[in-house]
């Protein structure tokens, strides 16, 4: 079993302060004020949707939880900038978690990311900028977007 952090960009409902943190970060070793590139909506259901950019994808999340803890350790990061067309600064926060395998299951659970199946959110690594240092961190994106609003801006307020 992989020791270490499990290194997460949140952008909506478990961001500190919001619905879903308490029960799913508390035990968050640290959070910081981040942001990535993409296009963020604000979905009728009431929780957001992040799309991003296919070239700003580093690794994509399956189903074996311990080869992707390892992935996110092996992941280079590198300085990043605005990639090709209309996209924005997502904000969010990035967090350090102890226990990745148990925290990365139950936030699989949380965001449907499940097997077998079609899922809801796909989880991915993408570079996160914060305080000016690019890191590597999962995060969890949709394809394709029911019926919701784009958010300008890049915040999503409940």
């Amino acid at each position: 079993m992989l020791n270490g952090n499990l290194s997460i960009f949140v952008y909506g409902t478990l961001k500190k302060g919001y619905c879903n943190h308490s029960f799913f970060l508390s035990e968050a070793k640290r959070i910081q004020k981040a942001f990535t590139w993409g296009r963020l909506f604000g979905l009728i259901q009431g929780f957001p949707a992040l799309v991003t950019s296919s070239d700003l994808i580093l690794a994509e999340g399956g189903f074996d939880l311990q080869a992707d803890l390892e992935i996110q350790h092996e992941t280079p990061s590198y300085p990043v900038e605005k990639p090709e067309g209309d996209w924005d600064q997502v904000y969010g926060e990035l967090v350090q978690l102890p226990r990745p395998y148990f925290h990365m299951k139950k936030l699989d659970r949380l965001e449907g990311f499940v097997h077998p199946g079609p899922c809801l959110y796909r989880r991915v690594v993408v570079p996160v900028i914060s305080r000016e240092k690019c890191t590597s961190a999962w995060t969890y994106v949709m394809e394709d977007v029911p019926e919701g609003k784009r958010v300008k801006g890049g915040v999503w307020l409940p």
